[in-house]
């Protein structure tokens, strides 16, 4: 369901010494429209009626004898019946924050962006059982990776018309009921584009010259390295001339780390399910899937989760790989099946791997068990998905939450993913 255009409302009317948001008057407009004036206890209130008919005549004679929640759920039913979406106008939306903390952790995050477009309820965790009591009257949901499900969402009350994911990744939310409900979904795709590139590029130099286990036994105290002033058998090479292959590597981020990686002097592969074989303009060489595992020195994860990646690098797959190479994930968890991974790194099929993201769902990965095997492997760098986390990043995201917010509320779809 498109979300139909509208404009904003202006008006004087206050109840309880606060500035009322004018429910009844949800604005929906073609591209032209007619100004017409309606009086509501006493005061007057300009509002826009539908070009096509009398949408807002019926609605406001409707809603007369109703309370206030009455009238905005009366108006949003009656304009939904006629197949229009509809935003509550008024002075501000209202949006509920639903887990704060993730973005703003460490209390460095300015918020103000966000308040400049929406009266912001904020809550720094919410578990799943508080969300429908949270959201009721909200207009807008802002959530960073939290999952919601089907079964939250079909208890929404019908105030909510957007969910703000605050990341790129929304696979946390269902789109379809969301959908099916008439709530629109938008997504941040860009405000980690260098945050993540950066990462994959620290983890493959991290791996180059094996960085992480230099320091671990430092700090266990094995001085062995400083000693004999070399890393004797460990991996240590430059990438000059080495191929990192790039699997969903046509993508925003993938294309980032594509440019570094040249920048380095690497050569550049990468898998995409829609554009031709053969090397492209910018020095990226599009490959099939196989051919890629087996010319690659680095296999990296930029694709989404979804039905066609979930456990798209599985024991067949890191058969094909070189005994030298090394997985990074900075994806999503589930796009490589983890015990065929730590059964790979085990055996000493492949060199190594870096992941910043592991297990089932959706980001933030679910703690790992402390008996988890990825915690013995020796080969095996685990960050706790900390590549979008950088402080720009963060801040950046709240300030993109915000331009989404300001453009559904005039009318603009700017980036619906539903």
């Amino acid at each position: 369901m498109q979300v139909a255009r509208h404009t904003v409302i202006k008006s004087r009317t206050r109840l309880m010494g606060h500035v009322q948001r004018v429910t009844p008057a949800i604005c929906a407009v073609a591209a032209d429209v007619e100004a017409v004036e309606q009086w509501w206890q006493g005061k007057q209130l300009k509002v826009v009626k539908h070009s096509a008919g009398t949408e807002y005549t019926s609605c406001l004679k409707k809603m007369e004898g109703d309370d206030e929640g009455g009238r905005q759920g009366k108006a949003a039913r009656l304009l939904e019946s006629r197949g229009l979406n509809t935003v509550a106008s008024g002075p501000l939306l209202r949006c509920v924050m639903l887990n704060a903390a993730r973005l703003d952790y460490d209390s460095r995050i300015n918020f103000d962006s966000l308040a400049s477009v929406a009266d912001v309820t904020r809550y720094e965790i919410s578990d799943p059982s508080d969300v429908v009591a949270r959201v009721q009257g909200a207009d807008v949901v802002m959530n960073k990776e939290m999952p919601i499900p089907a079964e939250l969402i079909q208890d929404f009350p019908p105030s909510v018309k957007l969910i703000c994911e605050a990341g790129t990744g929304f696979n946390n939310i269902d789109t379809a009921a969301a959908r099916t409900k008439g709530i629109s979904v938008c997504n941040i795709p860009t405000y980690a584009t260098e945050a993540m590139a950066h990462m994959a590029i620290t983890l493959i130099m991290a791996l180059s010259c094996s960085l992480v286990p230099q320091s671990q036994a430092l700090h266990a105290g094995n001085r062995v390295h400083m000693k004999q002033c070399h890393l004797g058998t460990l991996p240590h090479f430059e990438l000059t001339g080495k191929t990192v292959g790039l699997i969903g590597g046509l993508g925003t981020i993938g294309l980032r780390v594509a440019a570094m990686s040249l920048a380095l002097g690497m050569r550049v592969v990468a898998s995409s399910r829609s554009a031709p074989v053969g090397m492209r303009d910018d020095g990226i060489e599009v490959v099939g899937m196989d051919d890629l595992l087996a010319r690659s020195d680095f296999v990296s994860l930029h694709c989404p989760l979804n039905a066609h990646t979930k456990g798209l690098i599985d024991a067949s797959a890191i058969a094909k790989m070189k005994p030298t190479a090394f997985i990074i994930n900075t994806a999503r968890g589930s796009i490589i099946d983890q015990p065929a991974l730590v059964n790979a790194l085990s055996e000493k099929q492949i060199a190594g791997a870096a992941l910043d993201v592991f297990g089932e769902g959706s980001a933030p990965p679910p703690a790992l068990p402390d008996d988890s095997p990825l915690y013995k492997l020796e080969n095996l760098i685990l960050t706790p998905h900390i590549g979008w986390q950088r402080l720009e990043a963060r801040q950046r995201v709240v300030e993109m939450c915000a331009e989404n917010i300001k453009a559904f509320a005039s009318g603009e779809q700017v980036n619906i993913v539903n």
